[in-house]
Parts: C-alpha cells; structure tokens; sequence
C-alpha cells in the first residue's frame, strides 16, 4: 500500500477535543519533564499571549489505524502532549462550566454518559497510566490539598522527591495559574485560556494504515526523517513492544515486565545498552539460520515479517538475552585473570569494532567456556583473520562465515598468511596498541590484568634525542611497533629519562631489558632494531603455528 500522510496545522483545541483517545504505545519511555521544562513552556505561551501572537509548538507524529481512526498511537510529541493535556486539566478544575477545557481532557463513551481520559498511556517502564488517572481524577480541592505539601512556608513552589513527575508538574500548573489568577483575575485567565486553545498549533502527521503496527512502522520511518538530531526512540523499545504483544494474560504481560525489568538491570550492570545485547543476539541467531548475508537494518531484523521476535515465544528471548548478557559479564572477569585465554580474550576487546567479539560471544553462547584448549583455537583464528585485515569495517564479511562455522559444528580454519610480510607492519593505524599487545602475548602468553599502554618516546622528548637521530623525526617513529610499551605497572606522562627508571619495576621482563639498555636515552638504531623484533613475532603468528 502507498504511503498515507497528512498534516496540518491545528490548534490545540482542534487536536484535543475532536479525539476520543490519544494511545501512548507500550515501548514509549516514560514521562519525564520536569518543572524547568514546564516553566518554559507556560512562559512561551504567556510571552505569544502577551504580544497577541500566534505561537507554533512543533510537530507530533501519530500511527492510525484504518480501523481506529479515532485512537491514534503517539510516535513522537508525548512529552508534550501529556504536558499541555496536564495544562488543560488544571484549568478545567478552575472553570468547571467551561464544557470545552473537559473536552480537552476527557473523552465520552458512544451514549455520551460515561467518560474515560483523552491520554492513555500503555508505557510498561512505569506507572504513568495509574498518575494519569489520578490526576483526572482531581478536582480543584484536591489541588488545592496537594500543592501545600509543595510549597515551602513563603509560599515558594518545590518538588517533593516522593511525586512522580505527572503529579508534580499537575501541581505545578496549578500554582502557576493560582497565582495568574490572583494576580490578573478572573477575567484575563479566561482571556488566556482561550488563547491557548484557539492561537497554539501543533502539527500533526499521521501515518495511516491497515494496521497499527504498519502504520507505526511507517510513522517511524518518518521521525528517523525529520528528526535531525537522531532517532530517540531506541530499536529495543520497538522490540520491547513487540514482545509485550506477544502477552495474552494479565499474568502474562506482569511476568515479561519483570523479565524486562531484569534484563535492563542487567545490561546496565554491564554497561552496555539494551541495543547493543540485541545486536549480539542477532549474530547468533544469524549463525543459526546460516544467514552470511550483508547485515539489514536492526530494525527491520527483529521486527519485520518472519523476524526472531515472532518465530519464538517471549520467555525463549529473554531467556537467551539474559545468558547473553551473564556471557558478557563472565567474559570481563576471565579476561582480567592471569591466563593465556584471558590474553586471547583482551586482544578481541581492543579489536578497532565489535565484529570478532560477535563470533567469541556466538562460540560461547553455544559451547560456553568448558573446553578451553578449543576457544583458544577459535580466539586466536578471529585475532589472526581480524589484525590481517586491519581496522576495517570489511573484517564482518569474514566474520559472518566464521560465524556461520562456529554455529553449525564446523571446523573454523586458522588463516594462516603465507604472503604476510614485515612492511605490512609500518603502519599501524588504529590497531596499533593492538599489535603491540598481540607481539606481547605472542612472547610472553600470560595476561597482565589491568594494562597500560604508552609511547616510550613522546614528542616532548624530540630537542634530546641522541646523536644517531640526524636527519631522522621523531613524529614519524613515534608509533613504530618499537617505541610502543605494554605495562603492568601505572602509565607515567613523562619524558624518558624521567620516566625509565620508574618503568624499570616492570614484570615485562623484554622491557626491562631494553630500557636497561637504554639508560641514556633511545638511539634510532636501538628503536629500529626492536621494531623489527617486534615486527617478526607478528609475521611469524601470521604465517605458521609457531
């Protein structure tokens, strides 16, 4: 089906009162303006009414069913929309026979009897459904009750920690148009009131569809459009939703909201994002299906037709993004112990991207840690293919196939470089603390936990150089694979000299010696020929077992 998009501008009058419910969708984060954000936008509409000029807010973006065209879903624009609906429901206490201020805040059942609140929020991150309602609820004593318990004995508005941000910024309007009351009267409230439902425009865009979910799907691909600043809706909270959908019970839908809850503690225990849990698991399950294709949009993956999302139940997902993230945590704890994998386990974290970490964390999603001697095999064919290619975003496509292997029993090769040769080490580029790690390890395999990195020469050591430098710079040396140290010890931002001695209580004892050597400063040759040292145990790596 063609694209359905209309927008045009319209009042706040014309978007609230000619609705019967306005749906904030489950993967929407929670309300969260605070009072400042609420002072600027009270004050930007009393600066327009002052001056008698119209004041345009900005856009929102709704999702319409062909089916329900009255309960559009909320794309973009729900921290405001729930504010000016807040704005509304506190001048609706203060002129009860203004049937127009209820209708903004408030929608009828078909007899026109009952009613039920204009904003629903089906948010699962939160309870702003339930401080929704209470606030409709209230009326102008119930107000008046609650903002004493906000103001200090001057009578000066403050937020209660224990008041969610609804409540609070309810209360908030309601001191601020308490105090325009008394200060303008009756009258000139009424005067404002009018103004900002007839003279305050939104625009709003609706996608409309045969189904909600297609019509969200299209109205988000609009807010990725227009939103210059970046897309604020995360992938996950799609994803969240659609597996919140998958609930049929209320016991259901309660248990995943635990799970969720968990699963995001958990990420954030690990310092990584819902998102970026999702994007391993999407190599895994990749792996699974064979799948050695260019990668499609996250997006798309998990929400489109056929996605993971709808081939398994709720309790299968989380089940395995929670093992994805123990996976994660286990593996920064091993690689910070004092072994020849946790060796192995740093040089795929300092990779230049997370392509080879995406093959370790599918071995081990499969296999787990129980075999060592095997995923020391798999780490180091990864570390061999990946530091061959360099800092490439093309290491993936050989990352997909060794994915692929790891996911159906298969043997992963050791890729072996015949053709390596010592020029291909000249330059480093981003990998070049990488390198100089592998040529490390490579003679000394026991992790040091907690490294350091550091340039022995810097070019704060470039006027005292010995003799041997003539006609040679520094700055083009200064990232040789020799001038490169790996410590165990604290990094000193020093010159040589002042800093070698303290070096010298290395554990790295091929350090040691050099800097023992090298008690008066470092020659070109001295530099060069540890280079080249350094240069041939990576070539040697590349080329053979040894």
């Amino acid at each position: 089906m063609a694209l359905s998009l209309t927008a045009e501008q319209k009042s706040l009058s014309d978007i609230l009162s000619k609705r019967e419910q306005i749906i904030i969708p489950p993967y929407q984060r929670p309300y969260s303006w605070g009072i400042e954000e609420c002072y600027q936008l009270y004050q930007d509409f009393l600066d327009a009414y002052n001056l008698k000029s119209d004041y345009f807010i900005g856009n929102i973006i709704l999702a319409v069913s062909e089916k329900e065209k009255k309960t559009p879903r909320i794309i973009d624009g729900q921290q405001r929309i729930i504010t000016i609906w807040l704005i509304f429901k506190v001048l609706s206490t203060f002129y009860e026979d203004l049937r127009i201020l209820k209708d903004t805040t408030r929608t009828y059942e078909w007899d026109g009897n009952q009613s039920k609140i204009k904003i629903k929020s089906d948010v699962i991150e939160s309870k702003d459904y339930q401080d929704l309602e209470i606030v409709f609820n209230w009326e102008h004593s119930d107000f008046s009750n609650e903002l004493k318990n906000c103001q200090t004995k001057s009578g000066l508005f403050f937020r209660p920690s224990n008041l969610s941000p609804i409540k609070v910024n309810g209360l908030y309007f309601f001191y601020l148009f308490k105090k325009f009351k008394e200060e303008e009267g009756v009258n000139q409230l009424k005067l404002f009131i009018r103004f900002m439902l007839e003279c305050i425009y939104l625009l709003p865009i609706e996608l409309t569809d045969t189904t909600i979910n297609s019509a969200e799907n299209k109205a988000l691909t609009i807010f990725e459009t227009i939103n210059n600043r970046g897309m604020d809706l995360q992938d996950a909270d799609i994803f969240k939703a659609r597996l919140y959908a998958k609930s049929i019970s209320e016991s259901e839908k309660d248990n995943f909201i635990q799970l969720w809850f968990r699963f995001r503690d958990e990420c954030e225990s690990i310092n990584l994002s819902v998102d970026e849990i999702f994007r391993y698991y999407s190599h895994i399950i990749r792996g699974r299906d064979g799948n050695t294709k260019n990668e499609i949009s996250m997006r798309e993956f998990f929400a489109g037709p056929n996605s993971p999302i709808s081939r398994n139940t709720q309790t299968e997902i989380i089940k395995d993004l929670l093992k994805i993230t123990s996976l994660l945590r286990e593996y920064d704890d091993r690689k910070n112990e004092k072994t020849e994998l946790a060796a192995w386990l740093q040089l795929i974290d300092i990779y230049s991207n997370r392509y080879p970490k995406y093959a370790i964390i599918t071995y081990l999603f499969k296999y787990g840690f129980s075999n060592e001697k095997e995923l020391i095999h798999i780490l180091k064919a990864v570390v061999r293919y990946s530091y061959f290619m360099g800092s490439t975003s093309s290491v993936k496509f050989g990352i997909y196939i060794i994915i692929k292997q790891i996911s159906f029993g298969e043997h992963v090769k050791d890729y072996f470089q015949e053709d390596v040769e010592f020029e291909q080490f000249n330059y480093l580029g981003r990998l070049k603390y990488g390198y100089a790690l592998l040529a490390h390890y490579l003679e000394n395999p026991i992790c040091i936990p907690d490294y350091k990195t550091d340039r022995l020469l810097t070019s704060r050591d470039a006027n005292n150089l010995p003799e041997d430098w003539n006609g040679y710079s520094l700055s083009m040396h200064i990232d040789d694979l020799g001038n490169l140290a790996i410590l165990d010890i604290h990094k000193k931002n020093k010159k040589y000299l002042d800093k070698r001695n303290d070096y010298l209580s290395t554990g790295n004892e091929e350090l040691k010696k050099f800097l023992s050597k090298n008690r008066d400063g470092i020659s070109y040759t001295a530099l060069q020929e540890r280079t080249e040292y350094k240069k041939q145990l990576l070539v040697n790596f590349f080329r053979t077992t040894k």
